[in-house]
C-alpha cells in the first residue's frame, strides 16, 4: 500500500493479514458492440482503506454493513489486466479497465 506523508511524498508500507482480503473492483455489467465503452459498470467491492494520521495507521473499513458470512472484499485497484497479472497473478472476470 502507499500512503501519502504529511509533507505530501509517498510511503509504502506492508499491511499485516491486508492480503487475505480477495479483489472485487469494478465489473462491466453490459457491453456494447464494437470499439465502444462499456455502457454499465459496477463496483463491487464492500471493504476501503482509509489512513487515520491520528493514529499514523492504515484501517480498512466496510462501505456499508456486513452479513454474517459475507466475504470483505477489496479493490486492488483500477488497473488494466497486464498489471493484474503482472502484480497478482490473475486477471479479473470482466474487468473494467
Amino acid at each position: 500500500f502507499g500512503i501519502e506523508t504529511a509533507t505530501g511524498g509517498l510511503k509504502h508500507v506492508l499491511a499485516p493479514l491486508a492480503d487475505m482480503l480477495n479483489h472485487a473492483g469494478d465489473q462491466v455489467q453490459e457491453y456494447s458492440f464494437g470499439l465502444q465503452a462499456p455502457q454499465a459498470v459496477v463496483s463491487l467491492d464492500n471493504i476501503m482503506w482509509q489512513q487515520d494520521d491520528s493514529l499514523d495507521s492504515l484501517v480498512f473499513v466496510s462501505k456499508a454493513p456486513l452479513k454474517a458470512g459475507e466475504e470483505a472484499l477489496l479493490s486492488y485497484g483500477e488497473r488494466v489486466n497486464d498489471e493484474f497479472v503482472l502484480y497478482y497473478g490473475f486477471t479479473p472476470k470482466l474487468n473494467a479497465h
